[in-house]
């Protein structure tokens, strides 16, 4: 159950922070936006370390390899999630779809490898 209210929140938070680049990224602020990229960019970084926070918050194991772990699929589900938004394409959509497909991607990697673990643990438990 405190898991899961955890999954919610940090869900909630990361596409909030979403919001709030897109947001700026359409207001043109130079922070986020460097022009011909979209803000594509920012939202790549961006993602890398919300793929990182949540990695490390959610795992019970050790959080320094499990921070790199997420660091990898940060990059992966930025890539993926980046190839899935321009593949669906629509100018109606504004930007928030590249990060939502990532957040969802890194949540979903997340979750086989806890449960490939699990069954990897058991199954060396069975055969020791």
């Amino acid at each position: 159950m405190k898991q899961i209210i955890l999954l919610l929140f940090l869900l909630l938070t990361f596409i909030g922070i979403s919001l709030y680049i897109i947001y700026q990224i359409e207001s043109h602020n130079m922070h986020y936006y460097a022009g011909k990229d979209n803000g594509m960019f920012v939202q790549f970084e961006s993602i890398i370390v919300m793929s990182i926070l949540f990695y490390t918050i959610m795992t019970k194991r050790n959080r320094i390899i499990s921070a790199l772990v997420g660091f990898g699929f940060g990059i992966v589900s930025g890539v993926s999630g980046y190839l899935l938004y321009f593949s669906t394409y629509d100018l109606t959509n504004k930007g928030i779809i590249f990060p939502i497909y990532s957040i969802l991607i890194f949540i979903g990697l997340f979750f086989l490898r806890e449960k490939l673990l699990k069954t990897d643990k058991k199954t060396n438990a069975n055969t020791i």
